[in-house]
């Protein structure tokens, strides 16, 4: 009797550290339009990386651990948005938005010279019989 209550017992903390918990959101430009291929990383809020992903081709993420405590960290950043780093107190994130990051560039000049051409004139022998 012992045994079997033993093995239950053993079975069940097994089970319940198995139960994986889940962040789901979605990443949207400041127009609502979704960010393809984001980078979301999740973090805790002592800067502990426990996961990371990439967004889908509507903007949604989902991140899987075993233990993510609340509140905690996602950083989301992708080519051409500013990186976002929000505070989370919910496994719902919801939208998540970034904004446009602008690049100014100096001025580009184009600068080009004429090819010199050099003919070579060689001598050309025809052999006549």
């Amino acid at each position: 009797m012992k045994k079997t209550t033993l093995i239950t017992l053993l079975l069940l903390l097994l089970f319940v550290q198995s139960k994986a918990q889940t962040v789901t959101g979605r990443i949207v430009d400041s127009e609502k339009q979704s960010v393809v291929m984001a980078t979301i990383a999740l973090q805790t809020l002592d800067s502990i990386n426990i996961c990371a992903t990439t967004a889908d081709a509507d903007g949604r993420f989902v991140l899987t651990a075993d233990s993510i405590p609340l509140p905690f960290r996602l950083i989301v950043s992708s080519i051409g948005y500013e990186t976002v780093m929000p505070e989370c107190a919910s496994y719902a994130v919801g939208d998540v938005v970034l904004a446009t990051k602008t690049n100014v560039l100096g001025d580009v000049v184009v600068k080009s010279k004429r090819p010199i051409l050099c003919w070579q004139l060689r001598p050309m022998f025809l052999a006549t019989w």
